[in-house]
């Protein structure tokens, strides 16, 4: 597990070693969130493609799903019915709409993936953003509007990705930033989830500081409660808990790219405002740094 985190994240550096194990931990259910995200994602993209007589995939069944007892497993539920990342991230890449970009040969593809949805007159947003910049991208383009079927998977965007960083301010071969990618309605609104595409393994990127969190919660609804969550810097993999209370959060393991979100936490028992206070912890991959 550690030699796979390795490829791409610099190892955690605490010198306590409770500490140390807990980081490392957190590493691998990045690494393994990510894995499972880039593979499904490129089966989905080639859903209306063949590739030398591939293609033509809609997915993946990854294994697995639930743990059945206490043990490290490739399991995205915990037993006990915990989230990890990937079962957060799967959520997202397993969207009925998604965007989802790659390169190859320093060209960039965004494709739009349409499981059940007939797309009229919708855009693509693409965000260029910089990891010491918070709350706004340095760039953003928007497609022309563009009709797609069901059941399809179309590339809707394709540049150079120098031409497209040039009038970011990104820095040589763009290690200080990164993208996202959102589907837009006719209305403008938000129809997918916001997609994130890292163009460098973290242990190369540059920009990256340690985030400090506040975090404020108020209950919603019996056992529903908000978290308004704040940060003094972009944190990659944002990761909420609340350690000796049972539920789930409506997002995590996300990229925090403005100082102020909200979060929500349901809980799967009786619990209190105060409680939850208490008990939460945030953590993101620069606080896994010394």
């Amino acid at each position: 597990m550690t030699a796979l985190a390795q490829k791409h994240f610099n190892l955690p550096s605490s010198t306590d070693p409770l500490q140390m194990y807990k980081d490392t931990l957190y590493l691998t259910q990045i690494s393994q969130a990510m894995c499972i995200k880039s593979e499904t994602e490129h089966y989905r993209r080639l859903q209306s493609t063949i590739v030398d007589g591939e293609g033509h995939t809609m997915g993946a069944l990854y294994w697995q799903l639930n743990d059945i007892w206490q043990a490290p497993t490739w399991a995205s539920i915990e037993y006990g019915g915990k989230w990890k990342m990937l079962h957060y991230y799967a959520k997202n890449f397993f969207a009925p709409v998604l965007a989802s970009g790659m390169v190859q040969d320093k060209q960039l593809y965004v494709y739009v993936i349409t499981d059940v949805q007939d797309l009229q007159n919708c855009k693509l947003r693409i965000n260029i953003h910089k990891w010491d910049t918070l709350d706004k991208p340095v760039h953003t383009i928007t497609t022309q509007q563009f009709n797609q079927s069901h059941q399809s998977a179309i590339v809707q965007y394709k540049n150079s990705l120098d031409d497209l960083i040039k009038p970011s301010g990104c820095s040589d071969k763009a290690k200080n930033c990164f993208l996202t990618f959102e589907v837009l309605s006719s209305t403008s609104e938000v129809i997918s989830p916001v997609n994130p595409l890292f163009l460098y393994s973290f242990n190369e990127a540059s920009g990256l500081a340690k985030p400090r969190f506040m975090a404020k919660v108020a209950q919603k609804s019996p056992n529903v409660f908000t978290i308004h969550l704040t940060t003094d810097h972009v944190a990659p993999f944002t990761w909420l808990e609340t350690p000796g209370i049972r539920g789930r959060f409506s997002d995590n393991g996300f990229v925090m790219v403005e100082s102020a979100v909200i979060v929500v936490f349901y809980a799967w028992e009786s619990t209190t405002t105060t409680d939850i206070q208490n008990a939460i912890t945030v953590t993101s991959l620069m606080n896994i740094y010394e």
